[in-house]
């Protein structure tokens, strides 16, 4: 044998060894392969999008999404009083009542189907309510920052709190939305 006789039929034999097994494994499995590739180039434009561009995710992503989040309950709107119209703010402190509030606008909002996911912070979850009320969208934004305030903030509330909480009441029980 000349140079590389057996090395070369030794090389020649383990890649065709190899090469019967992929294409083996692919006759095999080809399917659900294709299936994986397929299912691995929408993840990754899905993360690009996310990552530079447009963050919507594709169409059939959406729904499966929506049939496996359940939806969140809680107590319905009706359930909660305008605390301007029933004495409430004179019996409750600021805390409370922005506390109140945003459980209120979330139980509003939940039924005009816009929930707030466990994810979202409060102003993503007022920047949701603006998408869905435009003119609720100002007063949601305040509130969110009231709650904020209320919740991880030392100091006291300002004094103009109790007007825009009226505000955000009246606009929820006006029935325009």
């Amino acid at each position: 044998m000349g140079r590389g006789g057996l090395g070369g039929l030794l090389k020649l034999v383990y890649w065709l060894v190899i090469g019967c097994a992929v294409c083996f494994i692919f006759w095999r499995y080809g399917a659900t392969i294709i299936a994986a590739l397929r299912q691995f180039v929408r993840d990754m434009l899905t993360l690009w999008r996310s990552l530079f561009g447009n963050a919507k995710p594709p169409a059939e992503t959406l729904a499966e999404v929506a049939v496996a989040v359940p939806v969140a309950t809680g107590p319905a709107f009706r359930d909660f009083r305008n605390p301007f119209l029933s004495g409430g703010d004179q019996s409750q402190s600021a805390r409370e009542l922005v506390r109140y509030t945003f459980e209120a606008l979330e139980a509003w909002a939940r039924e005009r189907g816009c929930t707030r996911g466990e994810d979202h912070t409060p102003l993503e979850f007022s920047q949701l309510v603006g998408g869905r009320a435009p003119a609720l969208a100002e007063a949601a934004r305040q509130l969110a920052n009231l709650y904020n305030r209320a919740a991880y903030a030392t100091e006291s509330l300002p004094a103009s709190c109790h007007e825009r909480l009226r505000l955000i009441w009246q606009l929820m029980g006006s029935g325009r939305y």
